[in-house]
């Protein structure tokens, strides 16, 4: 899968399948290994899967700090 001119992406589809075509900056490369990584975190989330990488999406799906939860006792802050 041709992502844009600077980045395929290899069958099956995984972050590690992701390289540079000749000469290309290796920046964009970074960017789309860690959009299609959190992508397919998401995907298996909705699939009940869970993948465990540790990353944001898996934070807020387990109801972590970036889903608004508060302290220990388990009480949302706010009202």
């Amino acid at each position: 899968m041709l992502v844009n001119e600077n980045v395929i992406i290899e069958h099956p589809y995984h972050v590690e399948d992701c390289r540079l075509v000749d000469g290309s900056a290796e920046q964009g490369l970074l960017r789309i290994r860690k959009v299609l990584g959190m992508e397919r975190e998401k995907l298996a989330l909705r699939r009940g899967l869970g993948v465990g990488t540790g990353g944001v999406g898996a934070a807020r799906a387990r109801g972590g700090a970036a889903a608004g939860v508060g302290d220990a006792s388990g009480e949302r802050k706010g009202g």
